[in-house]
């Protein structure tokens, strides 16, 4: 009985060392080397899939024109535009906000197709770019972007190297579109569904690049159109520039109200819901907005059409209950993008938003 012990004993403490191997070669493999991208062609024309692996663990199903996969398809079309928390690589497709919703919506008994563009470091001057293209080919009944203020005012909608950017001349806010004239972009395949104008997706070719990197101005881009011109102040003021030591000062304020002016011009009377993304201050423990997200709010609410949903108290009642809607475990569980708790949360409300607004 005693060597059955031990002997029991000893297979027990082989199996558990065996899977303690196992799940630390899982983990060195998934944060070191399963980092898996499909390829250009494929994202474009449906059935890549994506493995990532350093910030949680997450697949990725692409259809056509980057659109990431939903559980269901068919039925009225909803638009989930944003960043890399749309796109949400760190989680399995199924369970991002846009699937969340979806899920939540179609348990509801409404039949909606909730399409995610979600498309990692894009800022608002993206969202414009693309806008037309979207409609034409999918037609939405409502459309979301999820975005903070560094979207209109950060680097990246500054930045010239990507698809659409900003740019300020005469005072006036200009959406730029580099794919117009630089022949140095990978060209899309002709296999892209329904619309050409999703040719937007090239990334920069190798050449390109280095031309950059060089400090080289390979094209001069066209100069787009202007946007309307809105109220001037002083407050909030950043210095936007497209070229080196070229900086003009523009207000927050005024760069929030051209691009939302343009962004109307697009999409016209389609709904549009922006959801908010809160900061976290770890010193506190607690999600709030800063006063520039007011000052962009208030901007949004002018517009009949439009609509805000705000993730502050949500995100802080979650953490307080003890469960982060933020970060991963293989990371820091209080920072980095949202988890599964996160895009539960965010997908329930706008579930409940796109039912208040379309299922009237």
């Amino acid at each position: 009985m005693n060597n059955k012990f031990r002997a029991g004993v000893k297979y027990a403490a082989q199996f558990l060392g065996w899977l303690f191997l196992l799940f630390l070669a899982t983990e060195i493999f998934t944060r070191l080397v399963m980092v898996s991208a499909p390829t250009f062609e494929s994202k474009i024309n449906g059935g890549g899939v994506e493995i990532y692996g350093i910030e949680g663990y997450g697949v990725i199903y692409y259809l056509p024109n980057m659109e990431i996969a939903t559980p269901y398809s068919g039925g009225e079309n909803i638009v989930t535009l944003g960043d890399s928390y749309t796109q949400a690589r760190q989680l399995f497709f199924w369970n991002n906000y846009s699937s969340v919703a979806e899920k939540e919506l179609r348990s509801e008994g409404y039949a909606m197709d909730v399409r995610n563009f979600g498309y990692m470091a894009s800022a608002f001057p993206y969202y414009l770019g693309i806008g037309k293209s979207l409609i034409k080919t999918y037609h939405p009944s409502l459309v979301v972007i999820q975005l903070s203020p560094k979207d209109f005012t950060g680097s990246r909608a500054f930045d010239k190297t990507v698809s659409f950017y900003f740019a300020v001349k005469s005072g006036d806010l200009v959406l730029k579109n580099r794919l117009a004239k630089d022949n140095r972009w990978i060209k899309s395949p002709s296999k892209i569904r329904d619309d050409i104008g999703f040719s937007f997706y090239s990334r920069l070719s190798i050449e390109t690049l280095l031309y950059i990197r060089n400090g080289q101005d390979v094209v001069a881009p066209d100069e787009g159109a202007p946007l309307p011109s809105g109220t001037k102040g002083n407050k909030g003021e950043s210095a936007v520039s497209n070229k080196p030591g070229d900086k003009v000062k523009m207000s927050s304020e005024d760069i929030y109200a051209q691009s939302l002016s343009l962004l109307e011009s697009i999409y016209g009377d389609i709904p549009i819901v922006f959801i908010l993304k809160p900061d976290f201050a770890k010193k506190d423990l607690l999600f709030s907005y800063k006063q520039d997200t007011q000052t962009l709010v208030s901007l949004i609410e002018r517009r009949p059409f439009w609509s805000v949903i705000y993730l502050d108290e949500a995100f802080n009642r979650s953490f307080n209950s003890g469960i982060s809607p933020i970060g991963f475990g293989n990371t820091d569980p209080f920072s980095g993008h949202w988890n599964n708790r996160g895009h539960e949360i965010v997908g329930k409300l706008l579930a409940e938003r796109i039912a208040e607004i379309l299922g009237k």
